[in-house]
């Protein structure tokens, strides 16, 4: 549970057009053609270099009145969290408040699958308030497996209605085009439709030169240049310095090949050597600003010293004489070369290497861009240097600064630029590996990684400083292990051994020791831990601190305590948390109302969480799934329960890990015999073998190895009760020993039923009395129902020998409620709302829980995209709900709506009251 509290860096660069020069003809028949484009999904303006697609869809852009995009795409860009990270950011330059929930898919830990990104940005482009056109540039700059392909497949396959895509490419993209092409979804532009016109040429060279061509002289540039804008660009050039132009045209020849080459050489050569050393320098830069030219320029320069150029003259230099440079910004700071153009002088720089030093260049590049903060660009010039050992030190330098922020996909991304043998030798860069693992809860490679750190970094010397960290993975390896001493050892060492600035490490060692200082038994003293450390550190990732305070409360069982945390966590300041924050308080409420057999409640809050599970971690999002299904078994509904944990199949993947497949197989037998299924239908889900360890028990809802004893309780062999018997032996060693009391309580439930098939039923009574003894200070409800009709059987016999208080009478009270005798079978009567203990508060219609929130805010005067905020869903969503409502109501607007909900008891008329109030 973390806090990210500064975006990725982007390059605002990327999301400027070229800008249009004055000498731009106007290319009527290709206008108008794209006028139509806006009819279509997707337009495609694809050809070899230098024929003028950016600089036409950025002239046809200028022209239209709707919102318009533009995003420059480079090699980086075909991760898809990039791309998204900079589209998102595009989308906000003209929407500030667009894809909210699509934002919150980058500061996951696991990158969803494109099918889920694609969902997200479906929704949340749909939602755009005004019809707009997305350009996306450069798009052959993707790599051919970049998963952005396949995202924008999904895209094209259902497009969003006012939202216009175009690709400009050098090739034809990886797409379905010919499915495209098929449904009419398609706007074509290719080469022959971007080739210069003679008509076209002759007004160009009129414009841009002030020159009209002879007809034969015209004719032969047309066959030349065959209509390529780049090439008639250095026509133009190069008669600005020619005595005799006609002559000049006469005179190219050997097409597009030769006439590049002479025509580039003819424009160089009339260049001061300043301006063309500089030119060479620069060319090696992607784009570039006054002070970069200036500082990567500023080396031995094989030019006399008066002819040297400062940054500033060399960009005006470039604008007057119109070289190729497109400005790439909207406060004329920043520059790129055309891409050919750069290519020449490129090849050029690379004829002459004894008066360059490539290296050097680029190595300057990168500490510019260092210092100014711009690390990926520093990282990339060091590793075109050839200097990995220079990237090596930006990465140590700028590292935690990413972990700091949550954003632990760019620290991969840097690392997986770096050879591994490189990596195995630093410490410091193996320790950020770990962190990237530590965050997965991938514990067999932080162990893997920590045998090798411990050799690196010794308890005193040159890398003290970093010993801190390493006594935190210690600490993080023992605690799941369950070895609880030697964790809280090393967890206090990495307490006052990492460095003081580096406050999210600090606060990942207090939630760790917190938890663990529980575990061993020490409950109050964890607890005053985690003030002391809210107080020392003031608000800086409060939110883990608060998580700390919430694991202990869940594994001692104080429910209410724990539900003053979840709510603590969803009311701290919008900066000090973020969506997994709130995922993570809206999963204690569903735990806690489960566990008070509050079921409504419950799916309310677990629906929060399932709305966009991919915000919290993976093992509390397959938590949640299980919870809701067993919410919606015990409400009656096993059509929903089983398409929650179909969902649940879909939301891990085909590639689930062995260990992620058996908390599916559990869920899946339990939820059947909830079902009535046959214990052996049941026990067939379970098809391996199963762990009472302390990670497989901790906090969670659903464990296999207990669901595995329900099936062997059902089944009722003697073999099969014996193996029971071991396996909650072995589950209450683990749990005693570690404090979990919240598994105890389910352990006991189900001891008690082991021991009645087994005929014990002095014993069963004492296992009834334990589990109560445990449940009662927190309320815990739903153990005992889910035992089924044999476990009311057993409280009511205990408490007939041994007396009631007032738990074990509402707790009788529930138990009869529910009608245990239907529990274990379909619901085959009116349904779930007609049966005592599962009947939702405020029902009218079939209503939903998530209409009635709705329906609430609605009374207080909140418009469509403020209700959508509160109950984190889309204003699309918010639609449809109200769509229901009125059908439901049979009303036709808001105002009816209320007045109906008010006069039926729905909701309460202080809800006008109040927002009329406010």
């Amino acid at each position: 549970m973390s806090v990210s509290q500064n975006p990725s860096p982007i390059i605002q660069t990327k999301f400027y057009a070229p800008r249009l020069s004055a000498g731009l003809i106007n290319r009527e028949r290709l206008l108008v053609l794209l006028d139509g484009s806006l009819e279509v999904p997707l337009t495609l303006v694809s050809a070899p270099a230098g024929y003028g697609k950016s600089v036409l869809i950025s002239q046809w852009l200028d022209l239209q009145d709707h919102n318009k995009l533009w995003l420059s795409l480079d090699s980086e860009d075909s991760s898809i969290r990039q791309f998204l990270s900079y589209l998102i950011a595009d989308l906000r330059n003209e929407f500030p408040d667009a894809c909210q929930t699509s934002q919150e898919l980058l500061h996951i830990p696991d990158e969803p699958s494109v099918e889920v990104i694609s969902s997200y940005l479906l929704n949340d482009l749909d939602e755009l308030e005004k019809p707009c056109s997305i350009v996306l540039d450069d798009y052959h700059m993707l790599a051919p497996s970049s998963p952005v392909h396949e995202l924008l497949d999904m895209v094209m396959r259902h497009p969003p209605s006012g939202v216009h895509f175009v690709l400009i490419t050098r090739r034809d993209p990886p797409l379905q085009l010919i499915q495209l092409r098929a449904i009419n979804h398609l706007l074509e532009i290719r080469l022959g439709d971007l080739q210069f016109t003679q008509s076209e040429i002759r007004e160009l060279l009129i414009s841009g030169v002030g020159f009209t061509p002879s007809e034969d002289a015209l004719s032969n540039l047309q066959s030349q240049m065959e209509g390529w804008a780049v090439g008639l660009r250095l026509v133009m050039l190069a008669l600005r310095q020619n005595n005799n132009p006609d002559e000049f045209l006469r005179s190219i020849h050997g097409g597009i090949p030769q006439s590049q080459e002479y025509l580039f050489n003819q424009v160089l050569s009339t260049l001061s050597p300043g301006m063309h050393d500089t030119l060479l320098k620069v060319s090696l830069l992607d784009r570039f600003c006054e002070d970069l030219v200036g500082y990567v320029s500023d080396t031995d320069l094989n030019v006399p010293e008066e002819e040297v150029l400062s940054g500033k003259e060399f960009i005006l230099q470039l604008e007057q004489r119109n070289l190729f440079t497109i400005c790439i910004d909207q406060h004329h700071r920043w520059y790129r070369f055309h891409h050919l153009f750069q290519d020449l002088l490129q090849n050029e720089f690379k004829k002459s290497p004894q008066n360059y030093d490539f290296s050097e260049i680029h190595l300057r590049a990168s500490q510019w861009y260092e210092s100014n903060g711009s690390i990926n660009e520093a990282i990339k010039h060091t590793l075109k240097a050839g200097d990995t050992n220079f990237a090596v030190n930006i990465i140590e330098r700028h590292f935690y600064d990413t972990l700091e922020q949550d954003q632990h996909y760019i620290l991969e991304g840097w690392l997986e630029q770096i050879p591994a043998k490189i990596i195995i030798e630093r410490p410091e860069l193996l320790l950020a590996q770990m962190w990237i693992y530590g965050f997965r809860q991938d514990l067999a490679n932080v162990a893997e990684l920590l045998e090798i750190v411990d050799l690196l970094v010794p308890e005193s010397g040159d890398e003290e400083n970093l010993r801190g960290e390493v006594d935190f993975f210690h600490g993080y390896q023992f605690f799941w292990a369950g070895e609880i001493a030697e964790s809280i050892k090393h967890l206090k060492l990495a307490q006052l051994r990492i460095a003081r600035h580096k406050h999210m490490l600090i606060a990942e060692a207090d939630l760790h020791l917190g938890t663990a200082l529980y575990m061993a038994g020490q409950g109050d003293e964890a607890l005053k831990m985690i003030d002391e450390r809210v107080s020392a550190h003031g608000g800086i990732h409060l939110a883990r601190r608060i998580g700390a305070r919430a694991f202990i409360q869940l594994l001692s069982g104080d429910l209410s305590g724990l539900g003053y945390s979840a709510r603590r966590m969803r009311t701290i300041d919008r900066v000090m948390r973020t969506t997994l924050t709130d995922a993570w308080s809206y999963y204690f409420s569903g735990v806690i109302n489960l566990q008070h057999y509050r079921l409504d409640e419950a799916a309310r809050y677990f629906s929060h969480v399932l709305e966009r599970p991919h915000l919290i971690d993976e093992r509390a999002a397959i938590d949640t799934f299980a919870g809701m299904a067993l919410v919606q078994q015990m409400f009656g509904e096993p059509e929903k329960a089983s398409q929650t944990i179909e969902n649940l199949e879909h939301f891990v993947g085909e590639t689930a890990s062995p260990e992620i497949r058996r908390l599916i197989d559990s869920c899946k037998g339990r939820v059947g015999l909830l079902q009535g299924k046959d214990q052996f239908t049941a026990m067939g889900q379970l098809k391996s073998a199963v762990s009472t360890g302390f990670f497989d028990l901790f906090s969670w809802l659903e464990v296999p190895a207990l669901t595995r004893v329900r099936v062997l309780a059902a089944e009722g062999s003697e073999a099969g009760l014996a193996k029971a018997q071991e396996l909650l032996d072995e589950a209450r060693q683990t749990s005693e020993s570690c404090n979990l009391v919240m598994q105890l309580i389910e352990i006991a439930v189900i001891q008690a039923l082991v021991l009645e098939k087994q005929g014990l039923k002095e014993a069963a009574e004492d296992a009834v009395e334990h589990a109560i003894g445990l449940a009662e200070p927190g309320c815990w409800i739903r153990p005992f129902v889910e035992a089924g009709p044999k476990m009311a059987e057993l409280v009511v016999r205990f408490s007939q020998k041994r007396g009631s208080n007032r738990f074990v009478l509402h707790l009788l009270e529930m138990l009869n409620g529910v009608h245990a005798q239907t529990l274990e079978r379909t619901v085959t009567d009116t349904g779930p709302a007609d049966r005592a203990g599962f009947k939702p508060d405020n029902t009218f219609d079939g209503l939903t829980n998530r209409e009635l929130d709705i329906l609430e805010l609605l009374a207080q005067r909140l418009q469509n995209k403020e209700i959508a905020n509160r109950l984190y869903i889309s204003t699309h969503t918010v639609k449809d709900h109200l769509k229901h409502i009125y059908q439901k109501l049979g009303v036709n607007n808001r105002r009816q709506a209320i007045s109906q909900a008010i006069e039926t008891g729905i909701i309460k008329s202080d809800h006008r009251r109040k927002a009329g109030a406010g």
